[in-house]
């Protein structure tokens, strides 16, 4: 036999499962009919089944539910599904409504999937808000709004949705821990963007704005340094989508410094 010292060689392949990083856009009206989704993360192709890139590869499948509640389970395939690279695809979204999974599978070599839970949703109308703090009333604790040092227990922000789900009637609240109260809402370039008078939001600091995709709060670079009224998107003269926003603030923090701004400020979707 083989001596225990003796040196061996072997190899192995592992095949890793894809990964969804981000959908945009994220939010669509509901039963929308056409919408084309992008869904970016890793692991998708030929590279990691085969060894190398394809231009053109087909062994790829995604799948989006209804809705969370009701058909957690039901997959339905995107009406089509177009392969742009190891990192990135392309669905056509089937109609739904609520708050919707989507995933990834890749049937190549041995199959295997990504799941992205509750990352696309699909809704007619959003709700904003003051919503009494539940951890106060179950285990008489507030929610950890650390950046406000807040111990005892009162309200905190509240953002949702309708319908709640495929065939349900109802509102859905997107459960962010909002530190305070929320004054308006609007939807641009398949995110919602949020105002009020808070300050955190889920223990990030965002004074008093941010956008949400579905999934992850987007900070709007620092903030703004007093309370938002009201906002509404548009799109400019030459086709690009804004937010302008009104309030009680004065400044617009950014990366680089302050902005005076006089109570309206503009957001392009970057600055």
């Amino acid at each position: 036999g083989i001596p225990d010292t003796a040196p061996q060689a072997f190899s192995m392949r592992v095949w890793p499962r894809p990964q969804i990083h981000s959908l945009q856009p994220a939010v669509l009206p509901a039963r929308k009919r056409g919408a084309v989704i992008t869904v970016r993360g890793r692991n998708f192709g030929s590279l990691r089944s085969r060894g190398y890139s394809a231009e053109i590869y087909g062994n790829i499948s995604v799948q989006v539910t209804g809705g969370v509640r009701g058909r957690a389970d039901a997959w339905t395939p995107c009406v089509t599904t177009t392969y742009v690279g190891d990192e990135e695809l392309l669905c056509e979204v089937p109609e739904g409504e609520g708050q919707r999974n989507v995933k990834v599978e890749v049937l190549d070599r041995t199959n295997r999937t990504g799941v992205r839970a509750g990352a696309l949703v699909s809704a007619d109308m959003w709700f904003v808000g003051v919503a009494e703090d539940e951890q106060c009333a179950s285990i008489g604790m507030p929610w950890p709004h650390r950046q406000e040092g807040i111990t005892a227990c009162g309200s905190r922000g509240f953002l949702g949705f309708s319908p709640v789900d495929a065939g349900q009637q109802g509102l859905a609240e997107t459960m962010l821990n909002i530190s305070s109260s929320v004054r308006s809402v609007s939807v641009m370039g398949g995110r919602v963007y949020v105002g009020g008078g808070f300050a955190s939001v889920n223990g990030q600091r965002v004074n008093s704005i941010f956008g949400w995709d579905g999934k992850d709060v987007l900070p709007l670079q620092l903030g703004l340094d007093g309370s938002v009224a009201a906002m509404s998107a548009y799109v400019d003269p030459l086709g690009r989508e804004k937010l302008v926003v009104a309030g009680s603030f004065t400044r617009a923090y950014t990366t680089a410094g302050a902005v005076v701004t006089g109570g309206v400020a503009v957001w392009d979707g970057a600055s």
